[in-house]
């Protein structure tokens, strides 16, 4: 139902706008760099170049999930529609990881299961058009509030990593 609601946005026919837009630019030639064998530290596009670091920390550059919008790419989609898909199936992975938290908080699938449709369907879901840093975040925030409340043994300390990992920040 989430994908018919918002399948302007993940058609194309609707605009991504504000950071989002601008973090899109920056992801494609992130991508577009490293499929071209070169790993961007100038980007020669903004300000008569600038240093673009910066700019990779602002999405995570070795997030794993990322490289999904390469490989949708090559299986023919544009490389827009390639990040849509991309970003949403990293939304919907949050939103897995909010019904797996949920669930471990009230000890029942049922108030889990309308807590995951509250947040599907609250502004959150439409100001990840606009604010694509709050989904980079409040992904791997999620999975880490839920293995650090689940007190997994075998994960331990090791979550910690990959949280700074995915995050980017």
């Amino acid at each position: 139902m989430w994908t018919f609601l918002f399948r302007g946005f993940l058609s194309g026919q609707s605009l991504i706008l504000h950071d989002t837009f601008e973090l899109y630019a920056n992801i494609k030639f992130y991508l577009n760099s490293l499929q071209g064998g070169v790993y961007p530290l100038w980007d020669p596009f903004q300000f008569w170049g600038a240093p673009f670091e910066l700019r990779l920390l602002q999405f995570g550059p070795f997030n794993p999930f990322l490289f999904l919008t390469v490989l949708f790419n090559k299986l023919g989609l544009s490389f827009y529609q390639a990040f849509m898909c991309y970003f949403a199936m990293y939304y919907f992975l949050g939103l897995l990881g909010f019904y797996r938290l949920a669930r471990s908080i009230f000890n029942d699938s049922l108030p889990a299961y309308l807590a995951y449709l509250f947040l599907m369907f609250s502004s959150f879901g439409m100001n990840i058009f606009t604010q694509i840093q709050t989904l980079f975040l409040y992904v791997p925030a999620v999975w880490f509030f839920y293995f650090h409340d689940v007190r997994s043994f075998l994960l331990g300390n090791r979550i910690y990593p990959f949280f700074y990992l995915f995050c980017g920040h």
